[in-house]
């Protein structure tokens, strides 16, 4: 390619390459240790070692902010570099080398800058197919939202949450909010008695009510006076006179505990040790706790809070998503954090957190009257569910039939199959009712989007999709912050984290001046790496880059000024609806098959479904998952044996089928099963995604089939430690995008994915293989959607027919 375009040209000159960018390229084709030539030049080097170096040199141009404006017709330049380099990685001989010798030449012998991306855009053109028929990818999408939810199992410690909950909070976390403390702690049943405690305190020591709160702020000191605290002020103290007498010495509804160690306290998703908690009185004093009974978190350390606020906050948060896990229909759930003399009181929810501070010694009423409201405060002003109705063990609801308008009463089994595992999110929790007919899901959706049940009366008419029974809205984040003022000009300060990630103005300058990112010298197998180039042409497929966890506070004015818009959330907070659906029938998650050929039937109907909904309901679903997919009765859903759930994320659809929906703000998907284009659209923090397409949703029950392939059907105690997949839930977006690349790849697919199918699932590895053809081809990865979307639904079922009969031999 001879010339450039002028818009291309003029992207070129606005983003130079730095000298240290330009030594960071060329230092990519220096020879390694063990190389005798200066250079590696292609013509003469066709080794493991040239493909390496190629990879390597794509690797950091297609981090660098030209590739990422750069567009062909139908992709980023960015994103066809990305797979390019993950071709070379796993030995895709097809490729020929050669054709990188203008680039490897521009980069050696550097001229201009120009020239460099003229090779580039030059080899991307020959290698490049003529596109298929297929709907162009449309960037009008939304931003990209990251949450906790994906981390389940042995991928919830501390060190592996604080990352996605910097992502999840990020930017939804404010300090000093105008109205918190009014809003909180005053005008409550029991402000007056938090007033009398402290005049009581101040009294014993001349009018000095923290004499004893210890000058040195060790935990244990603090704890001791705490205990004493309430033991004298908030327990029952009958001898000291009536209630009447003395009311603020009536006991409390809840106390506080502490945990020494890790595993006194359960029911969670991973042993921890909580500073301090408050749980009720009449629940068992037990030295061991339960999550569910948790109904405030706190936090002591001794450090300074310009030292230690990110990593203690983010520590409160691991707390507040374990209650919210074990709790999912609390409103909201109190915390504080105690930094010696500087205290902090948050309120956690779905949209995300807020507070108000003060320093202990100059303000001694309001300490006291914290930390007595906690133990005094209604199961409502805590936080806790007041719609399901407990009657023993009993949980019942009342709700108008949708259809009769008459009420019904519904009991429900007392855990949801279903939760969703992150504070900032839809809090989604299904249970199923004891007559084990319906399902009643509880939401947080959006106030932006057109509600679940609206679309479900649209889709009734399309099978396999559930049926709406009844559906009411109980609150809103509106209406639960009402009177809180979280401008700046209110003095509210917003909490931004800086995140080394692909859609923050610094991640791309700082993936392009590094070198690409080590990986990991270990086999499929765990043998370690051989020297000899054979060896490393066979264990490249198991070499992945390494997440990184790099992240810190940071102002908001550190961020690039020209991406603040793309940065920074416009709105003050997102305002969500908790809603509660009920519908027909009842299943069980996917991950309870009871054979494969009943896993495959389910899978094969959900996708039946999503066709019906799809073609006849003109409804995209948009967020298949393995918690959106249940097995069911066929007899009592019109002969389907598998169910789709979960439309809050679905959009009404046009003739042309483009989405006529365009006002919800974030990307859609559970991120684990996000379709690759989803991902790539993710990769430029200058555009606002993609499009979500019908094929999107179909490669994502494509991952969910792999995911239960690969995750269950083990016997006790042989499952793998280590979860494979988990490359495609954490980490930056462009490295999530390559491990999906490389996993979807015919060398990586078949020698990382399929080997890796549990014992039960070995009798589909012939399926898995076909499903991937059908969506990606036989060669270089198809991503784009087919304008038919009868060329993928119909061989994807027939897959599935086929491996069922075969099962059935």
């Amino acid at each position: 390619m001879d010339t450039i375009s002028k818009e291309d040209a003029d992207h070129v000159k606005d983003h130079p390459f730095s000298s240290q960018e330009l030594q960071a390229l060329q230092a990519t084709l220096k020879p390694r240790d063990d190389e005798t030539d200066e250079t590696i030049h292609l013509s003469a080097s066709r080794d493991a070692a040239s493909r390496d170096a190629i990879a390597n040199l794509l690797f950091v141009l297609a981090g660098h902010p030209v590739a990422t404006r750069l567009k062909s017709a139908t992709r980023r330049r960015s994103a066809q570099l990305a797979a390019l380099y993950v071709r070379l990685q796993y030995d895709d001989f097809a490729l020929s080398l050669s054709i990188f010798d203008p680039l490897t030449t521009a980069v050696a012998d550097y001229t201009s800058d120009l020239d460099i991306w003229k090779a580039v855009l030059q080899f991307i053109d020959l290698i490049t197919p003529p596109p298929s028929k297929s709907i162009p990818a449309s960037y009008f999408g939304t931003p990209f939202t990251r949450s906790s939810a994906s981390h389940q199992g042995s991928d919830q410690s501390r060190a592996d949450l604080k990352d996605p909950l910097r992502r999840e909070l990020n930017d939804w976390t404010y300090e000093n909010v105008s109205g918190f403390w009014e809003k909180y702690f005053e005008g409550k049943d029991w402000a007056e008695r938090c007033t009398n405690i402290f005049q009581d305190l101040s009294k014993r020591h001349n009018g000095n009510a923290l004499q004893e709160y210890p000058a040195k702020h060790s935990e244990d000191k603090i704890w001791e006076w705490l205990d004493g605290f309430q033991t004298e002020f908030l327990e029952p103290q009958k001898s000291l006179g009536s209630p009447q007498e003395k009311p603020h010495l009536d006991s409390s509804r809840g106390k506080y505990f502490r945990t020494k160690k890790t595993g006194e306290i359960t029911g969670g998703q991973h042993k921890r040790q909580l500073d301090l908690l408050v749980k009720r009185r009449s629940v068992s004093t037990n030295k061991l706790h339960d999550w569910r009974e948790v109904l405030v978190v706190g936090e002591l350390t001794c450090s300074p809070k310009k030292d230690a606020w990110s990593d203690t906050f983010l520590q409160l948060a691991v707390y507040v998503r374990e209650v919210l896990t074990v709790q999912p229909l609390r409103r909201f759930v109190h915390g504080f954090l105690l930094f010696g003399d500087e205290m902090q009181l948050w309120v956690f929810d779905r949209s995300g957190a807020y507070g108000s501070e003060f320093n202990v010694c100059e303000k001694p009423e309001r300490f006291i009257s914290a930390i007595s409201a906690y133990a005094l405060m209604s199961d409502e002003e805590l936080g806790l569910d007041t719609f399901v109705q407990q009657d023993g063990r009993q949980a019942t609801i009342v709700m108008e039939n949708a259809t009769s308008k008459e009420d019904m009463v519904l009991g429900l089994e007392r855990w949801p199959f279903v939760v969703q595992r992150s504070i900032v999110s839809r809090g989604t929790a299904c249970h199923r009712t004891t007559d084990e007919e319906c399902v009643v899901k509880f939401s947080w959706r959006s106030a932006e989007r057109r509600a679940e049940s609206d679309l479900l009366k649209s889709a009734r008419a399309s099978a396999g999709i559930a049926r709406l029974v009844c559906a009411c809205d109980l609150t809103s984040i509106k209406e639960l912050r009402s009177g809180l003022d979280f401008s700046s000009a209110k003095g509210a300060r917003r909490k931004t984290f800086r995140l080394v990630d692909a859609r923050t103005p610094d991640d791309t300058k700082q993936s392009f001046t590094g070198q690409p990112t080590q990986r990991e010298n270990m086999t499929i197998s765990g043998s370690k790496r051989r020297n000899d180039s054979s060896a490393n042409r066979d264990e490249r497929v198991s070499k992945r880059p390494r997440r990184s966890s790099r992240c810190q506070e940071v102002a908001p004015s550190d961020l690039d000024k020209s991406q603040a818009q793309f940065a920074k959330p416009q709105e003050l907070f997102r305002n969500r609806i908790l809603t509660c659906i009920v519908v027909s029938p009842a299943g069980r998650p996917l991950r309870h098959f009871r054979s494969p050929t009943e896993f495959l039937t389910g899978m094969r109907d959900a996708i039946r479904a999503h066709k019906a909904l799809f073609m006849d309901s003109k409804i995209l679903h948009r967020d298949i998952s393995e918690h959106n997919i249940i097995l069911t009765d066929p007899k009592k859903n019109s002969g389907f044996s598998g169910m789709l759930i979960d439309l809050d994320l679905a959009v009404a659809v046009g003739e042309n089928r483009q989405n006529e929906q365009t006002e919800a703000r974030h990307m859609a998907g559970t991120l684990q099963f996000m379709a690759i284009e989803i991902l790539e659209g993710g990769l430029d923090s200058k555009t606002a995604g993609i499009e979500h397409t019908y094929r999107h949703d179909l490669e994502s029950f494509f991952y969910v089939f792999l995911s239960i392939c690969i995750c269950y059907g083990w016997e006790a105690g042989e499952a793998p430690e280590s979860n494979i997949l988990s490359g495609w839930y954490t980490g930056k977006i462009k490295d999530i995008y390559r491990f999906k690349l490389g996993d979807m790849g015919p060398g990586g697919f078949e020698k990382i994915i399929l080997p890796k199918f549990s014992p039960t699932f070995q009798c589909v590895i012939d399926l898995a293989m076909r499903l991937r053809e059908i969506l990606f081809s036989t060669g270089a990865l198809d991503i784009g959607t087919r304008e038919d979307p009868e060329e993928l639904y119909g061989p994807m079922v027939g897959a599935f027919d086929n491996a069922i009969q075969a099962l059935s031999w």
